[in-house]
């Protein structure tokens, strides 16, 4: 566990878009190179201590961070007896102490190159170091290097979850969770469910399970997706999950679950909907809130000066209200607003957030009712699949 997770940091580290894309459809040395080489990382090293205490404070002080600097250290030294040896052959050779400057020039190569090698055995205790070093970092990701061991190392590169899985269920699925809610606003208007395939693939490769249809388990998943598609009325989609693999898991103790999946769909009713007043902490917090699914618009003092009302729909632009009404509104609508688009409108995200509202209603209905929510079902699960996960969670990588 980290010692530094601020809100701000981990928010700005989960928006590593460069990495997630160089490391994840560009996975070539020289991509790599120039990623390293220009310095354009945007994720980050964090020291990683599985033992630590949950109740870290979120700024250590100076204290709290002294440890960090001894696991930085070894490496330091390593490097400055490198850099040491060198300058000296150097400084001999200025003298014509020729002899004594070639064996320090050749000990300092030689030592550098058996310390980056060793440094691809960090999974060792004793090489653990080696991983702390810059220069070597450098190395393990030009030559694509995978950290892997029975533990967790010591430091770990923290990045765009695109990378990987892009909707974090594929943690979930890890522990075999029951019952899963995904709410996914990411960049996928057409509904091609891109994601859900790379996750399809992860969970075969980890020997996770697979995913199905609930209603016909023999239908291929694409088709799933399709029925989706065409479907405008469908509030969410349902996904079942048959956890184990092989004859990991079988007959009665094989575990199942459910996946809902709310997508950023705007309902056919909705389609000419006027846009809703701002929320405000008091409409959030009352008791029975008004989401406007009545169709009515914004009061009169919401409305523009010029009297134009405006659609849901309609929504888009960036950084203020004024973009809708001033020539501004540009970009992919409401409810799919670009990637690209980093600073939403205030009634653009007003909306967003009403329409969340609207559809987790139904998902979150369909969920709890399903048959594997009750309690007893999902402690017979943790039971029937805790070798499985314990061998899963036991694997670890870095790269």
């Amino acid at each position: 566990q980290s010692t530094d997770r601020s809100v701000s940091r981990t928010v700005a580290l989960s928006g590593a878009a460069i990495d997630a894309f160089i490391l994840g459809k560009k996975d070539q040395t020289n991509f790599r190179f120039w990623l390293e080489f220009l310095s354009l990382s945007m994720g980050d090293l964090m020291v990683f201590r599985p033992s630590a205490p949950r109740n870290v404070a979120a700024n250590p002080t100076w204290s709290q961070e002294l440890p960090d600097m001894w696991l930085r250290m070894p490496s330091v030294l390593v490097q400055e007896l490198i850099y040491g040896l060198m300058l000296a052959s150097v400084r001999l050779h200025e003298t014509n102490s020729c002899t004594a400057a070639s064996f320090l020039a050749i000990t300092s190569t030689v030592l550098g190159m058996v310390a980056m090698a060793l440094s691809f055995f960090g999974f060792l205790g004793p090489l653990s170091f080696l991983m702390h070093n810059v220069p070597m970092r450098s190395v393990h990701q030009l030559t694509k290097f995978y950290h892997r061991a029975e533990r967790p190392p010591s430091l770990v590169h923290v990045t765009d979850g695109g990378l990987l899985d892009n909707t974090g269920v594929l943690q979930l699925m890890r522990r075999r969770v029951r019952r899963i809610l995904l709410v996914y606003g990411g960049n996928d208007p057409k509904e091609k469910f891109k994601y859900l395939k790379k996750l399809v693939e992860s969970m075969a490769m980890e020997e996770i399970g697979s995913l199905n249809d609930p209603v016909d388990p023999r239908r291929d998943i694409r088709e799933s997706f399709q029925n989706f598609r065409l479907d405008p009325q469908a509030p969410f989609l349902h996904l079942r999950i048959k956890y184990g693999w092989c004859s990991q898991l079988t007959g009665d103790g094989a575990a199942e679950g459910d996946l809902i999946i709310v997508m950023s769909r705007l309902p056919p009713d909705s389609q000419d909907r006027l846009v809703r007043p701002l929320l405000t902490e008091a409409a959030v917090l009352a008791s029975e809130f008004d989401n406007g699914c009545d169709g009515k618009g914004a009061s009169d003092d919401d409305a523009s000066d010029e009297g134009e009302v405006l659609l849901q729909r309609q929504l888009g632009g960036c950084c203020c209200d004024c973009c809708h009404r001033r020539g501004c509104n540009f970009g992919r609508r409401f409810p799919n607003p670009p990637n690209a688009n980093q600073c939403l409108t205030p009634q653009l995200f007003n909306s967003l957030c009403r329409l969340g509202f609207e559809l987790a209603q139904p998902a979150l209905q369909a969920l709890l009712s399903a048959p594997s929510g009750s309690a007893a079902a999902v402690e017979a699960s943790a039971g029937a699949g805790t070798s499985v996960a314990h061998r899963a969670s036991r694997r670890w990588t870095s790269p």
